[in-house]
């Protein structure tokens, strides 16, 4: 690969608010001392992004904060739909998306137990989200794919029925089992123990990251990260408040970092966590509600 790209990215990931209304213990922002700063993408930032990038074929919505808490999403929603690029939400599903209609939206609960959620999310919502899930897929207006997400750990990968059939209730067109990554020690025990969903470093495993070629981050400051696994920033490429977008995708910090992804090793800390170097996938199985079988189908 080259260190230079011939072409700018086709999709990105949009940190919309660096603020969430869960506690989630299994959640870098969440931990005591976190030095996370809180705040909201501004809508002038987030357009003069799009602005800069008419080639963006689709945008996820997500990073480390409820994305649905800035006030201004719907209208980033609205701008992007109006620029023809396809839009998906991952969202805790507490606020009600209303006449919110991204083209994708991931419903992430992780748990269907109340005490068990109340314990792991530090709040009592869980009845709440379940009727916001239930009443979003039951509107005749939505246009929305819509996905029930399990992040499989320690405290639930024993229940994984229980998890599939509570989208039976629900209403979601599929439902995704995904891996937990478990970003710091802090958090091993969360470690899954069973063999099919623990992640395993695969020894030797080439690693060549093809994301700094195709796609970025946009943080809620309006800084430029080079994947969403950088969650301290510690390597922000510059600012689109004061800095073209083209400059920072073509500039010697960004290609230095491609020429050290090529070289089949994890030369950044924040590699450390990438699926790419996993003897396993990062979804377990995606599962449709018209089976609501989990399909022994495994995605790279």
């Amino acid at each position: 690969m080259r260190e230079k790209p011939a072409f700018k990215p086709y999709s990105a990931i949009i940190e919309c608010s660096r603020l969430c209304n869960l506690s989630c213990s299994l959640c870098i922002v969440s931990q005591t001392g976190s030095s996370f700063k809180q705040e909201f993408l501004k809508l002038d930032d987030f357009m003069r992004f799009i602005d800069q990038n008419p080639q963006l074929i689709f945008l996820f919505f997500g990073g480390f904060g409820e994305p649905t808490l800035n006030n201004d999403f719907k209208k980033m929603i609205d701008y992007a739909k109006k620029k023809r690029i396809l839009t998906i939400l991952s969202t805790n599903g507490i606020m009600n998306l209303n006449d919110i209609s991204p083209d994708f939206v991931i419903f992430s609960l992780d748990f269907v137990d109340e005490e068990t959620y109340k314990t792991h999310k530090g709040q009592n919502v869980l009845k709440r989200i379940k009727e916001n899930i239930k009443n979003y897929n039951n509107d005749q207006d939505k246009k929305s794919l819509t996905f029930l997400q399990f992040l499989i750990n320690s405290y639930n990968e024993k229940n994984i029925n229980e998890l599939i059939n509570a989208n039976k209730d629900l209403g979601c067109d599929y439902v995704l089992l995904k891996k937990a990554i478990i970003f710091s020690p802090d958090f091993s025990k969360y470690e899954n123990t069973c063999k099919e969903y623990k992640n395993i470093l695969h020894p030797n495993r080439k690693y060549r990251c093809s994301f700094l070629y195709y796609s970025t981050k946009l943080n809620s400051d309006g800084s430029i990260s080079v994947c969403c696994n950088d969650m301290k920033r510690k390597f922000d490429l510059g600012n689109i408040k004061n800095i073209d977008f083209e400059k920072i995708w073509k500039s010697v910090l960004y290609k230095e970092i491609r020429r050290k992804s090529n070289t089949n090793k994890p030369v950044l800390q924040i590699c450390r966590y990438c699926q790419k170097l996993h003897k396993s996938p990062y979804f377990v199985d995606i599962i449709p509600k018209r089976t609501q079988k989990a399909m022994k189908r495994h995605f790279l």
